[in-house]
């Protein structure tokens, strides 16, 4: 059985805990030191090279090309620790994981790791793990921009070291406390809490540098450490002052926590002294200082999340400058950097929590673009709540199926306010929206360049719920012939949500392409949505549709309740299905609806759709007519039967829908979001 650690069997983990982080009140001599060393002419064993005890895996994570090896390493340790039930154990190498995961920038399995970290130090008992675990848990959801999950974490870790009476983990506990805080806007708090921490420390370091002394090579590195954490603290305290507008106090603390990482040699903490520095020279518009600190902040510090954050500060800095090339080259490195942190995480919730303060970024590239002229773009004056009150009234009159002329009237107004000042007097072959915040809810199609003459009806159109979605949808891109799998009218236990129309409509599918799989009613279960989903590459939804804007994840298609399970297809379900459709067909109500995020993405069916494999999808803006989905939606099928492309077959079919219903509240809701092919 292998043993993860080089230090004699005899000493117990809770030494082992006391020689990483030995608590203020008991500095004890231990006689048994852990001793990392190879045998001779033998290579070192993994073990030997990632001990297991705390320094080390801090150590392990302060260089990347270490931290890499470590991850897995660490990993690999904790599992087999867990399987052997040695939870106490188990709990400092998944700790040690979620180290070298945070500095490498992989979140999802620091969160992971640091998640394990605190289960298995619950189960062993022992308060002293149980308060590092918190810690590296609460500094992941920093990290990931999650303050108010990690405020919790913190304050439980503040409440077991002060009860342990261990000082650097009480610091650190504060540390982070005013680091959630300050992400929150609670600057005071932010303050308090990491003015604490440096007193903490400031108190503690001269008392434990006695005492430490007298472990030779292992207290020098207790002492690193300490004064690692110190310079660490430091730094934070200087964001809190800036945040303040408070400069002199800004840069004294950032002055501070860089002769503090150059006398422990810590690249890392030096670098964030630099880009604090940086960053508040270039507030002052002291530019040329700014680029001095901010390039050698990148010098020292390789790793992903400080790069991308520190290239956005370089870039606005370069923008500042009118160095316009130079802007453009940082913002890029930035955004790239920011979009691999975010593609690693699994949870769509935690992709939009750790964009929601990074957007600037992306309008400084957007502006320094359009600045240098690598773009065409026309700047309407008009306000964001102007907007939203617009598109909210025209589809206030669309909604009533009547004041036909009034509702003709706005179309005709809105085209000339939102398209024409871009199209001019140009005809084109298709059109592409990508809309802004309110305009989501705007059916573009149902807008008129001139009287009697809809949008629509001079070229195709189709969206994306953002441009970067396009360079997804094209990889996810397939082609072959339609294999589809409709479901229609789930049985839903009430009368009043009978779609009799949206049942011919599934099995109407099946006219149009023999072999499809038709469920409806009793069969229309969730459970077999799920299963021939991933079988089919056209999948059509005639159901109803439950739109919640305060919890879109919650957002949902209705199916009928089967056997432990009440029917619901959730939006953060569809996220985790691993799908190979070319095409999704919401017919429902109001598909197309979600809540905006800061980085203005609609978070609802259709991105769920699209992120889980699909690069095509057909939605509602709002509730649509049984009988007119029913025929516009055979008219589709027969569209694309005849292989027209999909964006061309739902024109067509909108096309032939109107002119059987032509108010735009019968076929305008439909729309196509992805790849057109």
């Amino acid at each position: 059985m292998k043993q993860y650690s080089t230090q004699p069997a005899h000493v117990p983990t809770d030494t082992r805990s006391l020689l990483a982080n030995p608590p203020f009140h008991s500095i004890r001599i231990v006689s048994a030191f852990l001793i990392v060393s190879a045998l001779t002419g033998c290579a070192a064993t993994e073990e030997q090279r990632f001990p297991l005890d705390y320094l080390s895996g801090i150590e392990a994570s302060s260089r990347l090309d270490t931290a890499r090896e470590a991850l897995p390493a660490y990993q690999r340790m904790g599992a087999e620790l867990e399987r052997r039930g040695e939870f106490a154990d188990a709990s400092i190498a998944y700790f040690n994981a979620g180290i070298s995961a945070r500095v490498l920038g992989r979140l999802q399995q620091a969160l992971d790791a640091d998640q394990k970290a605190v289960e298995m130090a619950e189960r062993a008992g022992k308060p002293f793990q149980l308060s590092q675990a918190l810690i590296g848990l609460g500094f992941t959801y920093i990290s990931l921009n999650a303050p108010r999950q990690a405020i919790p974490v913190f304050e439980r870790a503040s409440r077991l070291a002060r009860e342990s009476r261990n000082p650097q983990a009480e610091a650190r506990s504060q540390d982070g406390l005013g680091l959630a805080y300050r992400r929150l806007g609670k600057l005071d708090q932010a303050v308090d809490h990491q003015t604490q921490a440096v007193a903490i420390l400031e108190g503690a370091i001269p008392v434990l540098t006695m005492e430490w002394r007298r472990f030779g090579v292992q207290g020098q590195r207790r002492l690193a450490n300490l004064e690692r954490n110190y310079g660490e603290t430091l730094v934070g305290l200087g964001w809190n002052h800036y945040a303040l507008r408070q400069w002199d106090p800004a840069r004294q603390a950032f002055h501070k926590a860089l002769d503090v990482g150059k006398g422990i040699r810590l690249p890392h903490v030096v670098a964030s002294a630099q880009l604090g520095l940086g960053t508040l020279a270039s507030r002052q518009r002291d530019f040329p200082t700014a680029v001095t600190h901010l390039e050698e902040a990148l010098r020292l510090n390789p790793r992903p999340a400080f790069v991308a954050s520190t290239q956005g500060t370089l870039g606005r800095v370069y923008r500042g400058m009118g160095k316009l090339p130079e802007a453009e080259e940082a913002l890029i490195k930035s955004v790239a950097g920011y979009e691999e942190l975010r593609s690693l995480l699994e949870s769509e919730t935690l992709r939009e929590t750790f964009f929601e303060d990074k957007a600037e970024t992306y309008e400084f590239l957007v502006l320094t673009l359009l600045e240098r002229g690598a773009v065409s773009v026309v700047t309407l004056r008009i306000g964001r709540q102007e907007v939203a009150q617009r598109v909210q009234a025209f589809r206030d009159l669309i909604a009533t199926r009547e004041r036909v002329a009034d509702t003709q009237r706005m179309a005709q107004a809105l085209f000339n306010q939102f398209v024409r000042p871009a199209l001019g007097q140009r005809s084109s072959k298709e059109l592409i929206i990508v809309p802004h915040d309110a305009l989501h809810y705007l059916p573009f199609q149902a807008l008129m360049p001139a009287p009697d003459c809809y949008l629509i009806q001079g070229a195709p159109l189709y969206y994306y719920s953002s441009a970067s979605l396009m360079q997804f949808t094209r990889e996810k891109a397939q082609g072959g012939s339609p294999v589809p799998f409709a479901m229609g009218n789930p049985d839903l236990k009430d009368p009043t949500l009978n779609l009799r129309y949206a049942e011919r409509e599934a099995r109407a599918v099946a006219d149009f392409f023999p072999g499809t799989v038709v469920l409806t009613r009793q069969e229309a279960t969730k459970a077999k949505g799920r299963e021939h989903s991933a079988r089919h590459n056209v999948l059509h939804f005639a159901t109803h549709a439950e739109l919640d804007e305060a919890d879109p994840m919650g957002s949902a298609l209705l199916f009928t309740p089967g056997s432990g399970d009440d029917g619901r297809l959730e939006v953060q379900e569809i996220f985790g299905l691993d799908l190979h459709a070319s095409l999704v067909v919401l017919s429902a109500c109001e598909t197309a609806l979600g809540k905006l995020t800061r980085g203005d993405e609609l978070t609802g069916l259709t991105r769920a759709f699209i992120y889980a494999g699909t690069p095509s999808v057909i939605t509602t803006l709002w509730k649509v007519n049984d009988r007119a989905s029913y025929e516009l939606m055979q008219e589709f099928y027969r569209n694309l039967k005849t292989g027209r492309d999909k964006a061309e077959a739902l024109r067509q079919a909108q096309l032939a829908t109107l002119a059987k219903y032509p108010h735009p509240y019968y076929w305008a809701p439909y729309q196509l979001t992805g790849e057109p092919r």
